[in-house]
């Protein structure tokens, strides 16, 4: 291992599921019609989301962009639903809500 750093899931605020539980059923609800951003392909990001896929047995759509940046932006703006952020990406959004 080279290194070793936490991953949030952080989903917009327009999906109706305030608890990881009442994501996954809303995903279940909906397989394939929730996008999942990740920072490129084979990305943490994208590996923390198919894991989570595997662990949960949802389906997601996996929308790869080019850098945390633009999932982030793409998320708040609501074309995403869901993304598998590094922690120190994404402190200033969470403490804003």
């Amino acid at each position: 291992m080279i290194s070793s750093f936490p991953l949030v899931m952080e989903v917009n605020l327009a999906v109706p599921a305030k608890t990881v539980p009442e994501f996954i059923a809303y995903a279940k609800a909906n397989p394939g019609k929730v996008s999942m951003a990740s920072s490129g392909n084979g990305s943490p990001q994208h590996i923390a989301g198919v894991f989570f896929q595997m662990m949960t047995g949802t389906q997601l759509n996996h929308v790869p962009y080019h850098g945390g940046a633009p999932a982030i932006v793409d998320l708040m703006a609501g074309q995403v639903q869901v993304y598998f952020s590094p922690l120190p990406e994404s402190v200033a959004m969470i403490k804003s809500g």
